[in-house]
């Protein structure tokens, strides 16, 4: 089954139209080894998160504005994070494809 869910851009990567990545749900005592080339999914992100940014791919939140500190750090930084409306949608090591054109997120789930 494939999901398909809108989002709100709040910082691009000049990378490329669509990116895609393995889903990996932020909690407190993540490791920071294991978030290269993924794709990070939390509630919000706060100053103290920017080392995991900084190692992922991008960034999914719930909460946040295009003006808030993280949104800020992204678009400095030149990764991509992106607001959905409910980031329980999100499973952990699932493939994501996140078109920036569409302003899609596909979920395989397979």
């Amino acid at each position: 089954m494939i999901n398909k869910i809108k989002f709100e851009i709040l910082s691009k990567s000049n990378m490329t139209k669509i990116i895609s990545g393995k889903s990996l749900i932020l909690k407190n005592n993540t490791n920071l080894n294991k978030i290269k080339d993924k794709i990070l999914i939390s509630k919000s992100l706060t100053p103290m998160d920017s080392p995991y940014l900084l190692y992922s791919l991008g960034g999914i939140i719930e909460n946040g504005s295009y003006l808030s500190h993280m949104s800020i750090f992204a678009r400095e930084k030149k990764i991509f994070l992106i607001k959905v409306d409910n980031i329980n949608l999100f499973k952990n090591n699932k493939k994501l494809i996140i078109d920036f054109n569409k302003k899609t997120i596909t979920i395989d789930n397979l």
